[in-house]
């Protein structure tokens, strides 16, 4: 997927930088989970954990790897962390914000493709692109990053209106031209609405613009357990991640987490005599307070 790198010198460098522009990388997540995941809560209603899986599987366009709950928790986690890709927020954005998003074995309208949101969010990308290549209006002047226009609310909505123009025109042409130009757009237009009166369209893309922003491991894990309902000691990581963040997550059963600097070492558990397998286990070179004092 094309990503833009939160957290980097060039997400919040306003001189001197190279201005962000997104990379092609691989992005998987991974949990660890102990306890039961039951139901899941889309638009107000719960959704036995079996139907998930099933839609899922139509969702991501990915067979269930296993049958067991982990995986659908892996998978809905799959659909909330997108900050940094529009692919992975117009998805989100269309799965579960929509006032007609829900959880079906077999959905009536087939989802998108992973090629027709890259091509929806071709938009979404162009117009960032053009915003980073200007001056910001706040105090201190120098281009716009990525941090700042997320931080400033009133940049974000002059963001998110220009990309709803500009799709709401790329939109009108649809029904003319039957290519691969469009076809993602043509997909779109069958969950949402573009018309001006209607409000969906600018839901759609302010909800598409926040996940991007917003939606990091931590606000994911936080969004999972708000409409998950079981027992959960999670763990969840990301390779977008991995080099700053990890979240642990409990609820219903305990999770101990342990920590040996010398060792650099990190053991969690849903039981406390297991953390305690780090103190035989030897990392050389691990020790952590010799390495920052190195550095």
């Amino acid at each position: 997927y094309a990503v833009y790198s939160f957290g980097s010198p060039s997400s919040s460098a306003k001189e001197g930088g190279p201005t962000p522009r997104p990379r092609n990388v691989g992005v998987e997540n991974y949990i660890t989970h102990n306890g039961d995941f039951e139901f899941y809560n889309v638009n107000g209603k719960y959704y036995d954990v079996e139907v998930v899986q099933q839609w899922l599987e139509k969702v991501l366009g990915e067979p269930m790897p296993a049958t067991v709950d982990s995986s659908a928790i892996a998978g809905v986690i799959d659909l909330l962390r997108t900050q940094g890709s529009f692919v992975l927020s117009v998805r989100y954005a269309l799965c579960l914000t929509l006032p007609s998003s829900k959880v079906e074995a077999e959905p009536s309208v087939p989802y998108p493709t992973i090629q027709e949101y890259e091509e929806i969010a071709k938009t979404f990308e162009m117009t960032l692109n053009n915003l980073l290549d200007t001056n910001s209006n706040n105090e201190g002047g120098g281009k716009n990053t990525l941090e700042g226009i997320s931080s400033d609310a009133e940049t974000r909505t002059h963001f998110t209106f220009m990309v709803e123009e500009s799709l709401r025109e790329k939109m009108k042409v649809v029904g003319f031209k039957q290519n691969s130009t469009v076809l993602g757009l043509g997909r779109l237009a069958k969950f949402v609405s573009f018309d001006l009166e209607d409000a969906e369209w600018s839901n759609f893309v302010k909800s598409t613009v926040d996940a991007f922003f917003d939606n990091d491991l931590l606000h994911s894990t936080r969004l999972f357990l708000q409409d998950a309902k079981g027992s959960f000691g999670l763990m969840v990581a990301s390779t977008l991640d991995a080099h700053r963040q990890v979240c642990f997550a409990a609820r219903g059963q305990t999770l101990s987490i342990a920590f040996y600097p010398r060792k650099g070492i990190v053991c969690y558990g849903s039981e406390q005599a297991a953390v305690k397998a780090g103190l035989n286990y030897e990392n050389p070179g691990g020790n952590l307070a010799t390495s920052s004092s190195n550095g």
